[in-house]
Formats: structure tokens, C-alpha cells, sequence
């Protein structure tokens, strides 16, 4: 029999192991948000209440094309699902594989309410997977317009700076840099 001195020397030993392996792992790191572009001369065409007079940015307009391809869709396939056509062909074939699927692991899940529950799965899913495959099309949800990025001219200025000192013989302190990063970006 291991006696509850033993048991609680290996819990000790086991924590002290498994507590320097976490601390050695790096952290997560943050998430980097990028806000979204606002297509120029489109401040305040948008009630003001809703959208903060922010404007139409790209990504509004992606959302609403999204919507625009899922009520294409949805009136392209439920005139294709009136058709007597026994054997499905072409896309409506892939299409109704997916919903297939969908509704069997619904159904697992939910069971007899699956019914009510399936067309906000499939808009959730469908939704989630056309506003994706869209950023897969070159120039889709980019406006490309040039931000002015005083900082840069900063470190430009102070690299600049460092160089013409480094010419005369002379070493500028990090305070110094500092001074002109600062000096530019204020102006």
C-alpha cells in the first residue's frame, strides 16, 4: 500500500514538472484587427444613428453582395427543386449532397427539431463559406486607396539623420533618434 505522503510528493513533483512546461511556452499572441476601408465621398450617406457617419466601407459592401449571391442561390435552387427531374445533375447534384449532409448531422444533433433548426444552420454555414470563397477572388473587398503614415517619415528622418552623423564621425544617442522621430511626426 503507497502511503498518502508518497501520493502527495509525486502530485508535488508532477505539478513542478508540468508548471515549468508552461511557463517556458510562449503566449499568445493578440490579434491584429485591421478597420475596414471606406470607399471615398461615402461619409455620411448612411443614417447617422446606425452606421456612427462612418461611411460605406468595403467590407458592408462584401456583406451585401454576399446576401445578394444567397438570395440568388436560394431562388436558383428552389426553381431547380420544382423541376421533375428525378436524377439531379450538375450543381443542384452537389448542392443537394451538401444539404443532405447537413440535415443528417443536424438531425444527429437535434433530432425532431432538426426542421426548425436546419435553415439557420445552413444560413449560418452558407454565409460563413460564400463570404470567405469571395475573398478568394483577386481585387474582392480591397479598395487599395494610400493612407498617409507620418511615422514612416519618422524613421526615415532618423535613419537620415543617423547616416549624416555616422559621415561626420559622430554617433547620435537613442534619445537623440527618438527626438527626431517624434520632431516629424508632430508636424
Amino acid at each position: 500500500m503507497i502511503k498518502k505522503r508518497y501520493i502527495v510528493i509525486l502530485c508535488v513533483i508532477l505539478m513542478i514538472v508540468f508548471g515549468s512546461v508552461i511557463a517556458l511556452t510562449k503566449p499568445v499572441l493578440p490579434t491584429i484587427q485591421i478597420p475596414g476601408e471606406v470607399y471615398p465621398g461615402t461619409e455620411g450617406l448612411l443614417p447617422q444613428a446606425l452606421f456612427n457617419g462612418t461611411g460605406i466601407t468595403n467590407t458592408f459592401v462584401a456583406t451585401v453582395i454576399m446576401w445578394i449571391l444567397m438570395l440568388i442561390l436560394a431562388f436558383g435552387l428552389r426553381a431547380r427543386s420544382r423541376t421533375a427531374d428525378d436524377v439531379p445533375t450538375g450543381f443542384y447534384n452537389i448542392f443537394e449532397m451538401i444539404f443532405e449532409g447537413a440535415y443528417n448531422f443536424a438531425e444527429r444533433i437535434a433530432g425532431s427539431k432538426v426542421r426548425v433548426l436546419l435553415p439557420y444552420f445552413m444560413t449560418f454555414i452558407l454565409m460563413i463559406l460564400l463570404a470567405n470563397w469571395m475573398e478568394l477572388v483577386p481585387g474582392v473587398d480591397s479598395i487599395g486607396m494610400w493612407e498617409f503614415l507620418p511615422h514612416l517619415e519618422g524613421v526615415e528622418a532618423a535613419a537620415v539623420a543617423e547616416q549624416e552623423a555616422a559621415a561626420i564621425g559622430e554617433e547620435l544617442s537613442p534619445e537623440e533618434l527618438e527626438e527626431i522621430v517624434h520632431s516629424v511626426t508632430e508636424v
